[in-house]
């Protein structure tokens, strides 16, 4: 199956996603800069109220996202975009639960979703426990331009964190990684309880 990539899906349209303050995925809870030599311009900050329109912002299967968020503690999400061109963006994503196993299995989810597709490739990320980092080939929803991504789905006490970097030429595996750490150290700080 090829998969096409959409990260950008609902957050550059003028309608269908919510911006009202949220619970705990708020606030200073997203990174705000990036290291160089990723994109600097926020193109959108968004506060995902709906289990739809948070599947809509990431790579796998939105129906089965929908399912899982649907029969999960889901409180709410945030993500933030930043965009050089059409071709290089990069997405972090943080999803917030009322119980932490929802967050490992929203992670489980994705992960096994975009296991099975042809231009993907997952493995476990050893840094982060119960992460996993991941490539995928393939054209953007929003525009049909070819990129490759490389991401981290991590889970860390009741927040799944998502980050990904999408360019032309596939050049950030490495900053996906740091961006994946650093937005953990983040949510970190937040009581686990």
């Amino acid at each position: 199956m090829i998969r096409p990539i959409a990260a950008l899906a609902c957050l550059l349209m003028a309608t269908g996603c919510g911006a009202q303050a949220i619970g705990a995925a708020s606030g200073e809870l997203l990174l705000t800069q990036l290291p160089s030599p990723l994109p600097q311009t926020v193109a959108t900050t968004q506060d995902l109220t709906e289990p739809d329109q948070v599947a809509a912002a990431t790579p796998a299967d939105a129906a089965a996202v929908s399912q899982m968020l649907a029969g999960s503690s889901f409180k709410d999400a945030r993500v933030r975009v930043w965009t050089q061109d059409a071709d290089d963006y990069v997405t972090v994503i943080l999803v917030a639960f009322d119980r932490a196993s929802d967050a490992g299995r929203l992670v489980q989810v994705e992960v096994n979703d975009m296991s099975g597709g042809s231009n993907t490739f997952v493995t476990p990320h050893t840094a982060l426990p119960g992460s996993y980092v991941f490539v995928i080939h393939g054209a953007t929803r929003q525009a049909g331009h070819a990129v490759v991504c490389e991401g981290v789905w991590a889970p860390v006490h009741r927040f799944a964190i998502e980050t990904l970097t999408c360019s032309a030429t596939g050049a950030w595996a490495t900053q996906a990684e740091q961006l994946a750490q650093q937005e953990s150290d983040l949510v970190k700080q937040v009581p686990s309880s």
